[in-house]
């Protein structure tokens, strides 16, 4: 359940914060007062597409806050917390999203910053959030056989999970094998390159590093006078003859200092790092000295370096922009060429391997199909009693499935399983079954939107359902059932719902009033928990506008009447 909401400079919201109750709560006000951004900042915060358009003008980011206490669903939300490392001791979980003007994102879930997929795949479990937009899930034929598969819960979706895999391998292996066959020229081709490409950078054989030492190697060999010079030059001046030696200068006067050294702590100090330079000196001697013996002149290992470097070269503009890519694209190379190469006992056995997943992919499929026409049978059932609640009684909902079980095949096969679904209805008497899509008005589906909605609820473990004008385009007698489902659905999951319809607004536990101002030429939402005389007044508005009568007040009174009893 969504217990604390926060708000700070997202889109026109400078500042709110919202707390939010068990049961049914309303979102009433003006048309662009900033209902259905509350509704937005949910989403973002159960991981939906976040943008730096959220931001409020002038600001440099926007933050988001939810505080959930988690129930039913504790067990699915600790282990996919507990599997990212995330703390989770009690039944609170504090989610956090922070969208800068340039663009970044960042998240945080109990104070652990998480990715957006991760962000999403708790949110899952939080909320549902059902909006107009979403009639169109209904009216693509595409999504009928995933709403009725989401009637059939996680026991079903669990034997989906189990065949989609299995469906995979079959579809790759089926995959390899028409590649082997559809292509076999174009593969021998493949496989001369392969071989002609592995041959030369086996000959090669190149170590990864080596052209840093050879071209220091090469930079030595090529600068051999100026090296050869400084170096002897640099150990004249510092040993030079014996009159005029530096290091010999160095140890006469650490000879002076010693004499004295005794006479003050000063002079010893001078005597100490007068005898480490002197020494360090003498070390330094040797090195120029082993460096000069050691330093040698060839000719013909500047060739081998040149020609090995010109071969690096030659492979790097080919394969790779160094040897560790070109390396890379060896081992690929290597392992496609194996792949190709493969034997006709390795086809025959992959052919055998098709046959057989071919047999477990149908078999799999077919039992998903056999349970998903019982499923059917049941969604029907419960939909034509929810849509008779919505005074559609007449209407006649049936899911349709083109293909009876024994003629479904291997070619019906894909990641669903075997069957093709959409939905049927005849909304009226004496008409034919047609698609869903062509026949339902705005309002048949938002009735229909809703009946979904009120079955599936039963089944999810979701404790907050949000609803966005999900009674558009209905009225009357309408209003007031579609008022009592939603109702329904809130006695066992948190419901927040933004309504334009009073049937609604009266039937809720809570209600909050969204309103915008203007201030120093700038555009502020503020919101607000109405009390029971600011409902009705409200709801009177809902009514019949903002000139309010003794008449609307008193129908308003009743309707909240008729919500407590």
């Amino acid at each position: 359940m969504l217990q604390e909401l926060s708000i700070k400079n997202f889109a026109v919201i400078k500042a709110a914060d919202i707390h939010f109750n068990e049961g049914m709560t309303v979102f009433t006000g003006e048309t662009g007062a900033g209902k259905s951004i509350i509704i937005d900042a949910v989403g973002l915060l159960s991981g939906s597409r976040g943008s730096a358009q959220y931001v409020r003008h002038g600001e440099e980011k926007c933050q988001l806050q939810a505080l959930f206490l988690v129930k039913s669903n504790h067990k699915k939300i600790q282990n996919i917390l507990e599997k990212n490392d995330i703390d989770f001791r009690s039944q609170e979980l504090l989610v956090q999203r922070d969208i800068y003007k340039n663009g970044r994102q960042v998240s945080r879930i109990n104070g652990s910053i998480v990715t957006i997929s991760l962000l999403r795949e708790v949110g899952s479990f939080l909320v549902d959030i059902q909006g107009q937009n979403e009639h169109q899930e209904l009216m693509n034929p595409e999504n009928h056989i995933l709403l009725l598969d989401r009637f059939g819960g996680d026991s079903f979706l669990q034997k989906k999970k189990t065949y989609q895999p299995l469906y995979q391998d079959y579809l790759d292996k089926k995959r390899s094998f028409n590649n082997w066959q559809n292509n076999e020229q174009e593969m021998n081709q493949r496989i001369d390159m392969l071989a002609f490409q592995l041959k030369e950078l086996e000959e090669a054989s190149l170590v990864d590093g080596e052209e840093e030492e050879l071209e220091q190697e090469r930079r030595q060999l090529m600068n051999y006078q100026n090296v050869m010079k400084s170096l002897s030059d640099s150990y004249q001046f510092l040993v030079g003859n014996d009159e005029h030696s530096s290091v010999d200068f160095i140890g006469r006067s650490l000879d002076q200092i010693e004499n004295i050294s005794e006479l003050s702590e000063d002079y010893e100090a001078m005597s100490q790092k007068l005898s480490g330079i002197y020494y360090e000196l003498q070390d330094l001697i040797s090195s120029i000295s082993n460096q000069i013996n050691d330093l040698d002149y060839d000719e013909e290992r500047l060739n081998e370096i040149e020609e090995r470097l010109n071969i690096i070269q030659l492979l790097k503009r080919k394969y790779g922009s160094t040897i560790s890519e070109i390396l890379s694209f060896y081992d690929q190379a290597k392992q496609e060429y194996i792949q190709l190469t493969q034997s006709e006992e390795d086809v025959t056995d992959l052919e055998k391997e098709i046959l057989q997943l071919e047999k477990e992919v149908l078999e799999a499929g077919r039992a998903i199909s056999i349970e998903r026409r019982q499923l059917a049978g049941e969604l029907e059932s419960h939909i034509h009693q929810e849509l008779s609640d919505l005074y559609m009684e007449k209407a006649v909902f049936k899911v349709d499935f083109p293909k009876e079980i024994k003629n479904l095949s291997i070619e019906d096969a894909d990641s669903q399983g075997l069957d093709r679904v959409s939905f049927l209805i005849a909304t009226n008497p004496g008409e034919p079954l047609k698609a869903l899509e062509n026949v339902a008005s705005g309002g048949e589906l938002s009735r229909m939107m809703l009946a979904m909605k009120t079955i599936f609820a039963k089944k999810q473990t979701l404790s907050t359902n949000i609803l966005d004008e999900v009674d558009t385009g209905v009225s009357g007698r309408v209003a007031a059932a579609i008022a009592e489902k939603i109702a329904r659905i809130s006695k066992n999951n948190q419901v927040l719902c933004i309504t334009h319809l009073p049937q609604v607004a009266a039937t809720a536990d809570h209600h909050l009033y969204i309103s915008k101002e203007v201030k120093k030429g700038r555009t502020s939402t503020s919101v607000k928990y109405l009390e029971e005389d600011e409902k009705i007044k409200e709801i009177a508005e809902m009514l019949a506008g903002s000139e309010l009568s003794e008449h609307t007040l008193i129908t308003a009174r009743e309707l909240r009447k008729s919500k407590s009893n």
